[in-house]
């Protein structure tokens, strides 16, 4: 057996409005090369761009949703793109070139949004958890979802797509796992 050593070489703490608020943050670093430096997270209904290679660590901070975001997603395929979910059932897609306004914006009317995760094969479908529900969106499509599955009897914890597959989706919820195969018609 090899001996491994692993050692703390810096830490770096970077402090977040503590406004109180019951629900956890989210963060996560872009999975991308072109934006390695990035990391997002949120801080009740913001959105906070994280720039590590910055003088000053805070790139953006966007007021993106009128309640708390539950959620935030890296687009898989365009470095530029992420998405947002919050308790105001909102859902939105953000561009890091052009901050004034989301380049989506829906809404499930009803539960609250808690994941959110777009699809690794296709550039335009995002899919979120609303309780018990998953929609499926095409950004391309306005306000209405282009599938909507009743998934679980209790709240959908997790959310995903297949690495090769465009149209297989999983989901969790507590004690259950469901995989989807849809039939997604769109280019």
């Amino acid at each position: 057996m090899a001996d491994c050593r692993v050692s703390i070489v810096s830490i770096r703490f970077i402090a977040l409005d503590k406004s109180g608020s019951p629900l956890r943050p989210s963060c996560q670093w872009s999975p991308h090369p072109a934006t390695s430096n990035l990391i997002l997270s949120t801080s009740s209904q913001k959105l906070l761009v994280w720039d590590l290679s910055a003088q000053k660590c805070l790139s953006k901070s966007i007021d993106a949703h009128a309640r708390a975001i539950t959620d935030i997603n890296w687009h898989a395929r365009n470095p530029n793109l992420m998405a947002t979910v919050s308790m105001d059932a909102g859902i939105r897609g953000w561009d890091l070139r052009a901050w004034n306004q989301p380049f989506m914006r829906v809404c499930a009317w009803g539960d609250a949004g808690t994941q959110v995760k777009w699809n690794r094969q296709h550039d335009h479908i995002v899919a979120t958890a609303h309780n018990k529900v998953v929609h499926v969106w095409d950004e391309r499509k306005g306000s209405v979802p282009v599938v909507t599955i009743k998934a679980h009897d209790s709240k959908i914890y997790g959310i995903d797509w297949d690495r090769e597959h465009r149209h297989k989706l999983v989901t969790c919820s507590l004690g259950e796992l469901l995989l989807a195969s849809l039939n997604l018609l769109c280019r």
